[in-house]
């Protein structure tokens, strides 16, 4: 979140409020999933931490699949939770993100989960965005691509 601060800070024309309203309307009013979604959409077993991994995580569970069930192709997703977090987010900037609620349910998870993180351990004011450009071309091609750096994609690019 602290990213999207940063870039609608510095290049953006529109607000927070502007920029994930049509997110918030998916996330309340939901959208058909298409066959590919529902084919890859499966939950790894996550629990018990230690010695893991044989059951699905319940609070997983009720946020991604509908009626406690893989969603098939044609249903209707919606996700309230993360409609009501992006709202916050719309009021507060990125305050909304890491401090308050949103900030306390993810300790509380993730406490819940083993981590002895405390509320303070990523205070919004220690997290800063770097921005570097994304574009590069090719001399013998007319094309441009845009990616990310390899190191905000993690391991999966490399």
């Amino acid at each position: 979140v602290w990213g999207w601060d940063a870039v609608l800070k510095r290049f953006g024309k529109k607000t927070f409020k502007e920029v994930l309203e049509p997110a918030i309307d998916y996330a309340e009013n939901g959208f058909p999933v298409s066959e590919r979604i529902a084919y890859d959409w499966r939950l790894p077993p996550a629990l018990p931490t230690k010695n893991c991994c044989s059951q699905l995580d319940p609070d997983s569970v009720k946020t991604w699949y509908i009626n406690g069930k893989q969603p098939v192709a044609g249903q209707i997703y919606r996700n309230p939770d993360l409609a009501k977090t992006l709202r916050l987010i719309q009021a507060k900037g990125k305050d909304g993100f890491y401090k308050g609620e949103v900030a306390e349910a993810t300790v509380a998870k993730m406490r819940k989960l083993g981590s002895p993180v405390p509320l303070a351990a990523a205070p919004a004011a220690a997290l800063a965005a770097a921005i570097s450009p994304a574009m590069c071309q090719a001399r013998a091609s007319a094309f441009s691509l845009a990616s990310f750096p390899i190191i905000s994609a993690g391991p999966a690019s490399g």
